[in-house]
């Protein structure tokens, strides 16, 4: 019995490894898609993804992570399509150069 026990605790000491180290994985990604996406870090995003890191890390805690990870690439998409439209809105509007 002593056996089977401590053979469950390793095997979910590593899913837990090995789930921690996917985790932070897609952090890395969703900091290189922001990135892209916006040309730099923004500082909700950037938070949002070092605390999804600290309960990766210490904490174990991937729902919270995970959710953290989906805001921080939320909030960036939605900086990233602000900055579309105020670029449209200036490409749209008449160039006053031009009119003198």
């Amino acid at each position: 019995m002593e056996a089977r026990i401590a053979s469950l605790i390793e095997r979910d000491a590593i899913d837990r490894q090995a789930a921690k180290g996917h985790l932070l994985s897609l952090i890395a990604e969703a900091a290189r898609y922001i990135r892209t996406l916006t040309g730099t870090e923004p500082r909700p995003c950037q938070t949002a993804l070092v605390r999804a890191m600290t309960l990766a890390v210490f904490a174990t805690n991937v729902e919270a992570a995970l959710k953290l990870v989906t805001k921080a690439v939320k909030d960036a998409e939605q900086l990233a399509a602000i900055a579309e439209a105020k670029a449209e809105q200036r490409d749209s509007a008449p160039n006053e150069t031009l009119l003198h």
